[in-house]
């Protein structure tokens, strides 16, 4: 039941926009979804075309205007895994990408260093946090695909209180991301929910290479 919620919101969001879900297009309600960045993939996984240190200079820069601290890398990341923090000691967004070792069946051969998960800590223990969080998914939506925050969220359930039974994990597929909001309802002192964005998945079709080549005459 709980994976088939999960499906139905992708469904409903995708025939709410139309042919919007495919890429940039427009629909009836004049709704126009605009990829902020290609995606592509390896053999066993898709990615941005995107490197961590562009994202990151991005989304300080948004969020600078806002007024908030801009996020820097934590010492304990790693080449496939960077944690940034706002204070030093506690990440707020987790970047992950592919390792250099597993681009050798990339498509593009492009793959190494590019971004495939980003997720951003919903923490929440004061009405402040809460606001900043809002501010960041909103930005985050911006970057990936401008100007569909409302919807995004909305289909979501983000800010609102979702239908008795909805899974605690929810998927919405938007051009060519994936958005997931994994909701805790905590308790009376904090709440630990997460906002994750992912390429949304490509068929993998790799070039046929020849066993043999016929001889010529």
């Amino acid at each position: 039941m709980r994976k088939f919620l999960s499906i139905l919101l992708i469904l409903v969001f995708c025939m709410g926009l139309l042919t919007g879900c495919g890429g940039t297009s427009s629909t009836s309600d004049s709704i126009k979804i605009t990829n902020g960045y290609d995606t592509s993939r390896t053999k066993f996984k898709e990615y941005f075309l995107l490197y961590p240190s562009d994202f990151i200079n991005s989304f300080n820069r948004v969020i600078g205007e806002k007024g908030y601290q801009p996020l820097a890398p934590l010492k304990n990341s790693s080449d496939t895994h960077i944690m940034y923090s706002d204070n030093g000691e506690t990440w707020s967004i987790v970047v992950d990408l592919i390792g250099e070792e597993n681009s050798v069946y990339d498509i593009d051969s492009n793959a190494a260093g590019r971004v495939t998960e980003i997720e951003l800590s919903l923490f929440s223990d004061s009405e402040e946090r809460a606001k900043k969080n809002g501010d960041f998914i909103y930005e985050l939506i911006n970057l990936f695909n401008p100007g569909m925050q409302e919807e995004i969220c909305k289909e979501l359930y983000v800010f609102d209180k979702a239908p008795e039974g909805t899974d605690s994990l929810r998927r919405v597929i938007c051009g060519n991301v994936l958005y997931s909001f994994l909701y805790d309802e905590g308790n009376e002192k904090y709440s630990s929910s997460s906002f994750i964005i992912m390429p949304a998945e490509i068929e993998y079709n790799p070039e046929q290479k020849p066993a043999a080549v016929k001889p010529t005459a």
